[in-house]
This record gives C-alpha cells, sequence and structure tokens, in this order.
C-alpha cells in the first residue's frame, strides 16, 4: 500500500477547492502562498489590527493588505475581502459524534482555526473531504442563519452540510456577507 503525503494531500484539495470556488464566483481564488494561515492561532501578533508589546523581540507585523492575504487557506479575490477559507482534506472523520451530538475534538480544532484567521466582520467557511466519504461546508450559526441550506445538520453552534450545490446556491448572499 502506498503511503500518501498529507502534506501533498492537503495542498492539492486546497487547489480543488479554489478552482472550485472560481468557477462559482467568477474571480480569482488561490492558494495562500505557502498555505497555513500566517495571521492566524500562534501567528495572530503578524496581523495589523493586532496591537501587542514586546520586549526585545522583533516581530514582523502584516498590513492590512497582506493580512488579508494570507487568512486562511484560500486566498479570495479583492471583490470578498471579508471571507475566510478553510480546506481540510483528512482520511477519516468521526461522524458518530456528530448523530450522537458529542463533543468532537477534531472539528473543534478546524473551527478553532478558521476563527482565529478571522478579522473583524469576516465570515469563515469550513471546507472538508474525507477519504471515500464526500465533502462538506461548515459553517457558523450566525452565518448559516443568512443563507439557504437544503440538507446538513446543527452540531452546536454549527452548521454541517454536503458542499455539493452549498456555494451556487448561496453565492449572491455569500456576496453579500463578504464584500
Amino acid at each position: 500500500m502506498t503511503k500518501v503525503n498529507g502534506k501533498q494531500k492537503g495542498n492539492t484539495w486546497e487547489r480543488e477547492v479554489a478552482a472550485h470556488l472560481s468557477n462559482v464566483f467568477g474571480g480569482s481564488f488561490v492558494r495562500t502562498p505557502g498555505s497555513g494561515a500566517k495571521v492566524g492561532g500562534k501567528h495572530v501578533v503578524r496581523r495589523g489590527d493586532v496591537e501587542i508589546e514586546v520586549k526585545s523581540h522583533k516581530i514582523m507585523r502584516y498590513s492590512a493588505g497582506q493580512t488579508r492575504q494570507y487568512r486562511g487557506d484560500i486566498c479570495p479575490p479583492d471583490e470578498l475581502p471579508r471571507m475566510v477559507i478553510e480546506a481540510k482534506a483528512y482520511k477519516d472523520f468521526p461522524f458518530n459524534q456528530l448523530i450522537t451530538r458529542t463533543e468532537c475534538a477534531q472539528l473543534k480544532g478546524w473551527v478553532r482555526q478558521a476563527q482565529e484567521a478571522c478579522g473583524p466582520g469576516d465570515t469563515w467557511f469550513l471546507v472538508v473531504k474525507i477519504n471515500h466519504t464526500g465533502s462538506m461546508v461548515i459553517v457558523s450559526q450566525q452565518t448559516a442563519a443568512a443563507l439557504e441550506l437544503t440538507a446538513g445538520t446543527f452540531q452546536d453552534s454549527l452548521w454541517v452540510g454536503p458542499l455539493d450545490g452549498f456555494f451556487e446556491t448561496n453565492k449572491v448572499k455569500i456576496e453579500q456577507l463578504c464584500s
């Protein structure tokens, strides 16, 4: 059995998501340079909207425009500056935890990563591909309330549903949320 390179698998999925979103929205979505949110999580100090003071330690700071470019895994076009997209490709996922409504640490970590990449007024989308299962979109309950949802389920403060048709159905509403 051939071992799969997880980084390559993730990079490929990010490119597929970027191409899909480019087709839906008509703009140029591209994989974030170097990927791995350079301004979220432990790198939040690099964001131009975060003020910090660190003694005897120089920290690279990004301008507002640079910060927008490095949020999430997919860089949206200029017309959607408040859109943050995280893309995950994994071998498996504990779907039983969604059904039984028990806490899912994996999902919680992905959502935290998406939230940390956001600035004020941003809307995040988590696009996930699971081997031999399919692809799904995860959004906050607040975002879900503004969209037209066909299938899916709510888990705590999240909506989880199929990727198929999600962005196509909600194109105009997403453009309004993220412009």
